[in-house]
Formats: C-alpha cells, sequence, structure tokens
C-alpha cells in the first residue's frame, strides 16, 4: 500500500490518498480519506493480468507527494502490464501520459527531488538494466 496526500476540492483541505495493488476486480485502487473522515474508493484504470505461474496478479503501487500537495501513483504489474500514473488535480484526477518506451517493465519507483523534477525509475527485464526518465527542469529563480 502507498500513501500521500493532496489538495482537496476546496483547495485548502488536505486529504489523505491511499493506494492498493489490489481492489475490486483485483484491479489497484484508490483509496481518499477526507476531512470529515469519510472516504471514497475509485479502482485506477488499465487491464491487469495474472501471474502466469501462480494465477495471481502480481503488481504493485507507489505514490509521492509533489509540489503543492500534489499526490501522485504509479501503478503497474511484474509482467508487462500497462503501466497507470494518476495524479491529483485539486481533488480530480487525471491519468498522465506515459512514454511507450517506459511501458513493459517492472519494479518502477517515483521520485521528486528538491527542485520539483520527477524521476521515474523502472526495471527493464528483458534487458536487465535500470531505466530513469526525467521530467522538465523548472525554470531558474
Amino acid at each position: 500500500m502507498a500513501a500521500s496526500y493532496c489538495l482537496g476540492h476546496l483547495g485548502e483541505q488536505t486529504s489523505q490518498v491511499y493506494w492498493t495493488g489490489f481492489g475490486e476486480g483485483d484491479a489497484p485502487e484508490r483509496v481518499m480519506v477526507h476531512a470529515d473522515d469519510t472516504y471514497t474508493m475509485a479502482p485506477m484504470l488499465g487491464a491487469w493480468s495474472a501471474d502466469p505461474i501462480t494465477g495471481m496478479p502480481l503488481r504493485s503501487a507507489q505514490a509521492v507527494e509533489a509540489d503543492g500537495y500534489t499526490a501522485v501513483c504509479v501503478a503497474a504489474g511484474l509482467f508487462g502490464d500497462p503501466l497507470v500514473l494518476e495524479w491529483s488535480n485539486f481533488g480530480d484526477w487525471e491519468e498522465l501520459p506515459v512514454p511507450a518506451s517506459m511501458q513493459g517493465m517492472s519494479k518502477y519507483e517515483l521520485c521528486v527531488d528538491r527542485s520539483g523534477v520527477w524521476h521515474l525509475f523502472a526495471h527493464d527485464w528483458k534487458n536487465d538494466r535500470v531505466v530513469c526518465l526525467n521530467t522538465v527542469s523548472p525554470p531558474p529563480d
């Protein structure tokens, strides 16, 4: 399970956000806990498959808090399942486009450095190497 914080619809209240690797229908799921202790659950998008040996889905969900209480989650399976990257947009959720070159890998990790640049790491299991995709650096002050 991964966790982060994000700004809610009012732009002032923060909400806790949790992602699980398995929810209803065996898809990763987002759980938002609101300031009034109510919660909402929603599945992430994507077609999720099971491990060919165990028959169980093997996947992970990893979250990070970007600048300005922006919650970001990356979820993917271990056997070429699609990579899904989503973020909060003041209480709404938006799927972010991912370059085709980052699909089909495993063990994704997302981090945000002090300057606000996002770094998405993945294990390219077909070529046994670690790949990193960086966002554009922020403009100088």
